[in-house]
């Protein structure tokens, strides 16, 4: 977006505000007042396989999951970093019985969970699930321990495969909403239940004392016995391999959905956690996640709302509304512990029934008229708005709108970052990101915000800023498709279309730029008007320089989407001002000449689908192999450049 163009829209709304009375607000944001801290507790999706569960290894090792998991772990600065899965132990089978116990076969689990890692993401690791159907019953005291033998084998293989300092970081968690009786051919008492729990525990305790594990992962409502048992038993139950009181609990998981509202999440989470601090308070001292926390039941429930920014524009506020309610003062904070916020999903539509409208990240279209037959993946404005949280800092700080929204989903999380002095890669930032949300109603509007900075840090330099947008007319991959008549196979025109309008929308200010009212000398407040239009997401990124250019980029990886695209996917690096990447490819040998693949509009995901131009498809025709070369390279807000990747080639 040139600056040209921002100051046309800007002109254009204030035009239009005074055609159509549009609200209009004052902000103000305080750099130097920190008012908490900040942590992204939001990080997190998951999905359940389809039925039959025994065919998990075929949906979950697909093409299509492949791109999903590559897409997901592509959020830049990690701002996805747990897939929660059920049904997990049906991708293991039992390979031999014996008077010893049982060995498995875990080849299925070790691909999926070796795709997760290499897209730097961790599973959500539900307990779930009953290889080749070998467990029936956990009120039989053999079974409970063979079930504590597979948890210590599982948690040894992975501590084996990925280090312990990675599967110390993952949440093991208990059976899926056990009180939903989904145990498939296993018969579970509550009893039962809480043998299998004490088995859990104790089999990851026995591979090593730092793993975590949690539960019950229910609904958590006044009926469902299986919730209250647990947390009873965690409190003040016996320990069924120990015999002693009490059993360890490191987070206590629920399931509190919206019925399309984001205040209903919140305030049924709210008064869950007061009803288990005031009953047991043995475990005050326990985490608390909502590790389903979307804003509707039912995954595949056709809404059209989960199609553009409205969806998006809910997850930014259910996740705003939380952290303010939970976490922005010290009481509240050391009260609630809430840890975990997550949504449920990291789905895949089902094509071609539905596009699009499903609870998923991205949609997907099974192009069955192509041979061989390929899938493409097209980013949701969902999944594109956790990239700007990811730009969040790690202090909240003073933000005051005048005056004061009432009556509608107008807010704001405004943070900072305080750079590590050993870090010559590190730098201060300041983000402000304003969301409009009317949760799925069908509303649109426009606020005209005059924002103001003050307090920024002293600097000898003044800082770059950056500011990103995203609403229906910038971000709607979705609307780009409807306006087409809506194609169950999309031709390559269409889906680059709507892939163009996959990643926000962001322009560079500058340093100093009164054409568009900023005043940005060193020290002096930032003042710009921006329109927030209604669904809509805005961020205004304010950040130091770091004395190092960005660092090497690392962990690139290719797939064949078909014969003329590549999914191109890296790690990103961790930097403050990272402005975008540049894909460079070469069909001339790794030493080749490369040419930039993505356009200019900046990308601060790390994945990108390319395209080959028609030029390089003429000359792939004509050769019966044909092999091209990607390299990556990060590039920060003052236009510095770091060190490509190493190379990485794929044959087509």
């Amino acid at each position: 977006m040139r600056v040209t163009g921002f100051l046309e829209s800007i002109l254009s709304v204030i035009l239009l505000c005074e055609a159509v009375k549009c609200e209009q607000y004052h902000l103000r944001v305080d750099a130097s007042e920190v008012v908490s801290p900040l942590h992204r507790f939001w990080r997190s999706t998951g999905f359940c396989p389809p039925l039959p569960h025994e065919n998990f290894n075929a949906y979950v090792l697909s093409d299509d999951e492949l791109q999903n998991i590559a897409l997901i772990g592509s959020v830049a600065r990690r701002g996805i970093e747990q897939v929660r899965i059920h049904w997990l132990f049906d991708l293991v089978t039992v390979k031999t019985e014996s008077s010893d116990g049982l060995t498995y076969d875990f080849s299925d689990l070790d691909t999926l969970l070796d795709r997760l890692h290499r897209s730097q993401l961790r599973p959500g690791f539900e307990l779930m699930g009953n290889p080749s159907s070998y467990f029936t019953t956990f009120d039989n005291k053999t079974q409970v321990a063979l079930w504590k033998d597979l948890v210590y084998q599982t948690a040894v293989r992975y501590i084996s495969r990925y280090g312990l300092a990675e599967v110390a970081q993952w949440n093991f968690e208990t059976w899926n909403e056990p009180s939903n009786g989904d145990f498939d051919t296993l018969k579970v008492t509550i009893q039962g239940f809480l043998n299998y729990y004490d088995a859990c525990s104790e089999g990851l305790l026995a591979a090593h004392a730092s793993l975590r594990l949690g539960g019950p992962g229910d609904g958590c409502r006044s009926t469902q016995a299986y919730c209250w048992a647990f947390l009873a038993h965690c409190a003040n139950g016996t320990n069924f391999f120990t015999g002693k009181t009490g059993v360890r609990v490191d987070f206590i998981s629920f399931h509190h959905k919206g019925h399309s509202s984001s205040d209903y999440i919140l305030q049924s989470s709210n008064d869950t956690i007061y009803y288990i601090r005031a009953q047991y308070p043995q475990l005050a001292h326990v985490d608390i996640y909502n590790d389903e926390a979307d804003p509707l039941v039912g995954w595949s429930k056709p809404e059209d709302w989960r199609a553009d920014m409205r969806y998006a524009a809910m997850v930014v506020r259910v996740i705003a509304e939380h952290q303010d309610a939970f976490l922005s003062t010290p009481s509240a904070a050391n009260f609630t512990r809430y840890a975990l916020l997550s949504n449920d999903n990291g789905f895949m539509n089902w094509d071609p029934i539905s596009h699009f409208n499903e609870r998923t990240l991205t949609t997907r279209f099974r192009m069955n008229m192509t041979s061989p037959r390929s899938v493409e993946m097209v980013k949701k404005p969902v999944l594109a708005v956790m990239s700007l949280l990811a730009l969040l800092g790690g202090n909240q700080v003073q933000a005051n709108f005048d005056p004061k929204p009432r009556g509608m989903g107008l807010g704001v999380l405004a943070t900072s970052h305080t750079p590590n002095a050993s870090d010559p890669s590190d730098s201060w930032e300041l983000v402000v990101l304003v969301y409009n949300s009317d949760d799925a109603l069908d509303e649109t509007d426009i606020v005209q915000l005059s924002l103001e900075v003050i307090n920024l840090p002293e600097t000898s330099t003044a800082p770059n800023i950056q500011y990103y947008s995203m609403n229906d007319e910038q971000t709607n991959p979705f609307g780009v498709w409807s306006d087409a008549q809506s194609p169950v196979y999309p031709k390559a025109e269409l889906f680059a279309s709507m892939r163009a309008q996959q990643e926000p929308q962001s322009m560079s200010i500058g340093v100093a730029d009164a054409s568009i009212g900023t005043t940005t000398a060193r020290n002096r407040p930032v003042l710009i008007s921006i329109e927030v239009k209604l669904p809509g997401v805005n961020v205004l990124h304010i950040c130091q320089a770091a004395t190092n250019p960005p660092p090497q980029v690392t962990g690139v990886f290719l797939h064949n989407v078909t014969s003329s695209e590549v999914l191109v996917a890296w790690h990103g690096v961790d930097v403050r001002c990272l402005a975008t990447y540049e894909v460079l490819f070469s069909i001339n040998g790794t030493a080749g000449v490369y040419t930039q693949a993505n356009p200019t509009q900046l990308l601060i995901s790390s994945s990108y689908i390319h395209a080959l131009p028609a030029e390089v498809l003429e000359k792939m025709a004509s050769q019966s192999v044909f092999n091209v070369s990607y390299k990556i390279v990060a590039v920060d807000y003052s236009g510095r450049k770091g060190p490509p990747s190493g190379v990485v080639s794929i044959t087509l």
